[in-house]
């Protein structure tokens, strides 16, 4: 169905249409006379009726025209029906709303949920896990981040060492690197313990560890 310019006498028309594309079309005729709660109402309405893909397209549309509210109502239902790429493109996209209006959602538990959603995803496991310690939460950082099923053994001792060194735990952040020292681990796991173990042995850099580890000490080569 082809409709011309929204003027008043459009919309009037177009509520008495009965298609669901009518609805759609109402939500632009309606916003372009000014009346964006009409808008929006016609926008719920149409998704109501067509589905996960048209509450992508409602939560969208709400965000672009600051309705935060009603975009995080549409995207929770969105979420329930949409496959998997776009479902997690609009969790993506909710998180970035939320960190841009912070009054509006709480960005933490968007990611958290995002995790739940998308269990194998390290990069969305590793984002919660840093916004947690960035925001001074690292007992939970560190609980999402043993819980977390995403990251490779190598990269989540990596991580855990990061955190603790970004609070000034130089000692533990060695501890947490210097016990899994044994395993077959890549270059950048001994480049990473280098640093925390000359903050913790800073007089004998060198070396590289206290005298009671240096026989066991595999020999660094790192460039």
């Amino acid at each position: 169905m082809d409709y011309p310019t929204p003027t008043a006498e459009l919309a009037k028309l177009l509520e008495g249409r009965t298609e669901s594309a009518a609805l759609r079309h109402l939500a632009d005729a309606r916003l372009n006379l000014g009346d964006r709660k009409g808008a929006l109402a016609a926008m719920k309405q149409w998704a109501t009726r067509e589905g996960a893909q048209a509450w992508d397209e409602t939560a969208r549309w709400a965000a672009s025209h600051r309705e935060l509210e009603a975009a995080f109502r549409a995207a929770e239902k969105a979420l329930l029906g949409l496959p998997d790429g776009a479902k997690h493109d609009l969790a993506n996209r909710r998180i970035e709303w939320a960190d841009r209006h912070p009054e509006a959602a709480d960005a933490l538990a968007l990611r958290k949920a995002r995790v739940v959603l998308f269990p194998q995803d390290a990069r969305a496991l590793e984002d919660y896990v840093r916004a947690l310690e960035k925001a001074g939460r690292l007992p939970e950082a560190d609980q999402a981040l043993a819980a977390g099923q995403a990251l490779e053994p190598e990269r989540r001792l990596l991580l855990r060492a990061d955190l603790l060194t970004s609070h000034g735990d130089h000692l533990g952040a060695f501890q947490v690197l210097d016990g899994a020292i044994a395993e077959p681990w890549s270059m950048d796991f001994r480049r990473a313990l280098r640093s925390p173990r000359r903050k913790v042995y800073p007089r004998r850099p060198e070396l590289g560890g206290p005298p009671w580890r240096l026989a066991s000490m595999p020999r660094l080569s790192c460039a």
